[in-house]
């Protein structure tokens, strides 16, 4: 069976071979249900966090304790989507008339297509996953081959907590290419399928001409370095008022951050990791 490699971005070695897979018939779930099991299986990926977190540092490179970090942060959202879903499966009232009741009910759309990035993987699966399973669908995981994992283990602590077999199914192929968001678009856009597209950025980032250089500077070169800079709220440029320019390139370069692998604790900027469908020249420096 073909296999998709995962590479360390602070080692460039392969850390994990997984095996091509494709969705099989997917079951059905209950509305009333999948709350109790979201939050059973989101607890339980809680406890795991440290192992979690571990495995997401060994796959695409985050310093480890932001990559617990994150963890906790997906909760918070799951924590808001659950607390909002009974409000926003309400039916919705039509206009009043003698003699007729309407009203639009929401229905399960049937099964789903999720393809989330490398980047920050569980707070953008959690994001679709949750809103997905609460409206009574099925689901699919594609997850980006840098990081397989998080689908993996969120398919195998569903089931544990008595998610039916077949509710989240993972889909693990190769994707790539800045052609792969138009080419969705393009195939969806020939059928009435619904899809939603979360992007990248292009984030600038203004210096006043009374702003405290020393806080700045620090607050500009983590915003821009974070993740590895591999966010889409990264700050990528910086306009300065020119009378503090000269300032506030002093204060950067006091900036001192600790570069290295992911998994000292205390990390503040992991390895890079580049596009293999934009670089897949074994040559090239992988790490940052």
């Amino acid at each position: 069976m073909p296999t998709i490699s995962t590479i360390s971005p602070a080692t460039n070695k392969v850390v994990l071979e997984t095996p091509e897979t494709t969705p099989e018939d997917a079951a059905a779930i209950a509305v009333n249900s999948a709350q109790s099991v979201i939050t059973k299986a989101l607890t339980l990926v809680q406890k795991r966090k440290e192992e979690l977190g571990r495995e997401l540092t060994a796959q695409m490179g985050r310093p480890i304790a932001y990559s617990k970090k994150k963890i906790e942060t997906m909760q918070k959202r799951a924590d808001y989507l659950l607390q909002t879903i009974d409000a926003a499966l309400e039916a919705v009232p039509g206009v009043k008339e003698d003699g007729f009741e309407r009203w639009v009910q929401k229905e399960p759309i049937g099964p789903t297509l999720l393809i989330f990035a490398w980047n920050f993987p569980y707070l953008i699966l959690v994001n679709a996953l949750v809103p997905a399973l609460l409206a009574g669908n099925t689901v699919i995981l594609k997850p980006s081959p840098q990081t397989p994992l998080v689908a993996t283990r969120f398919q195998e602590i569903f089931e544990e907590v008595g998610l039916p077999k077949g509710v989240i199914q993972v889909l693990v192929t190769f994707t790539g290419s800045t052609a792969g968001g138009l080419a969705l678009r393009g195939a969806t856009a020939k059928r009435f399928v619904p899809l939603n597209l979360e992007l990248g950025g292009n984030d600038p980032a203004y210096v006043r001409p009374d702003a405290d250089l020393p806080y700045v500077a620090a607050q500009l070169v983590n915003g821009a370095v974070f993740n590895a800079g591999q966010s889409c709220c990264a700050v990528e440029r910086v306009y300065v008022h020119a009378v503090v320019e000269y300032g506030l390139t002093a204060s950067v370069w006091t900036k001192d951050l600790e570069a290295g692998r992911g998994l000292i604790q205390g990390l503040e900027a992991g390895t890079v990791f580049i596009n293999r469908a934009d670089y897949p020249s074994p040559d090239l420096a992988w790490t940052g």
